[in-house]
């Protein structure tokens, strides 16, 4: 989105094609995340606690949705700019590069799941 919103400076319309393919992307990398991290959640919980971390599971998705409405609340417009998306963006990437950084540590965290 930071791209269409450079390109929407000064008031020139882009095209809504933008929208459709950040959406086709979230949805993409939802149908990969999901199956895997609700497996996941599944083998790691304690039996008897199952059901209580596949909800915990999903009330991580609420918080994060919850967190960026009130951000947009509080700081309004600035909340929409291309810095914020830069911000996004950086942010999303430094977590994937501490993931692949720490993966030898996470992979002997979890012992047999696979």
């Amino acid at each position: 989105m930071m791209l269409a919103m450079a390109a929407a400076s000064g008031g020139t319309k882009v095209s809504p094609l933008w929208l459709a393919v950040v959406y086709l992307v979230q949805t993409v990398g939802e149908l990969a995340l999901s199956p895997v991290g609700l497996s996941v959640t599944t083998k790691l919980a304690p039996v008897k606690y199952a059901s209580q971390m596949m909800g915990v599971w999903f009330l991580a998705v609420t918080v994060g949705d919850s967190l960026a409405a009130v951000l947009a609340q509080l700081l309004g417009n600035s909340f929409l700019s291309t810095p914020s998306f830069a911000i996004q963006g950086v942010a999303a990437l430094l977590a994937g590069v501490a993931v692949v950084m720490y993966r030898k540590r996470i992979t002997a965290m979890l012992g047999d799941v696979r």
